[in-house]
C-alpha cells in the first residue's frame, strides 16, 4: 500500500471519521490475527464495541507493519448475531472480516463469529479498559 493511503487511513482513524468499511478492512488484510480484548454490547443504544489490540497485526514481520495501534471499533446496529465458542480460551482473534452492503461478518479464532447488520461503523483510539 502507498504511504499516502496509509497516512490517510491513520488521519481518518484519529478524527473518528466514517469510512468505507469494506475498503478499510480489505486494506488491513481483514484484521487477520488481531486480538479482540473486549466486546461490549449496549442493547439500549443498539451498539457493539470491540477493542482490538493491534490494527496492523496482519502485517507483523512484513515491511508494511507499523507500530502497534490499538483501536475501538464501534458499530451502530439494528441486528446482531454472536456465536462465540471460545469462552474457555483466554484470547480470541479475528480470523477474517467480510463486508457485504450493510452486513459485517467477523470470523473468530479459535471458533465463532459476529454478524452485524450495521447502520454505521467508526473507529476511535483509546486505551484498553480494565477488565476484572
Amino acid at each position: 500500500m502507498i504511504d499516502k493511503e496509509k497516512n490517510k487511513l491513520l488521519y481518518e482513524l484519529n478524527k473518528k471519521l466514517k469510512i468505507n468499511p469494506r475498503d478499510f478492512f480489505n486494506t488491513l488484510g481483514g484484521l487477520h490475527d488481531s486480538q479482540i480484548k473486549v466486546i461490549t454490547v449496549d442493547i439500549i443504544k443498539s451498539t457493539v464495541q470491540l477493542y482490538i489490540d493491534d490494527l496492523y497485526s496482519n502485517f507483523i514481520d512484513l515491511p508494511e507493519y507499523r507500530d502497534v495501534k490499538n483501536i475501538y471499533f464501534n458499530i451502530k446496529t439494528n441486528n446482531l448475531d454472536i456465536n462465540l465458542d471460545c469462552f474457555n480460551k483466554e484470547e480470541i482473534y479475528i480470523y477474517d472480516i467480510e463486508v457485504n452492503n450493510d452486513l459485517l461478518k467477523i470470523f473468530i479464532s479459535p471458533s465463532g463469529y459476529i454478524k452485524v447488520t450495521f447502520e454505521e461503523i467508526y473507529f476511535s483510539r483509546s486505551t484498553c479498559p480494565q477488565v476484572e
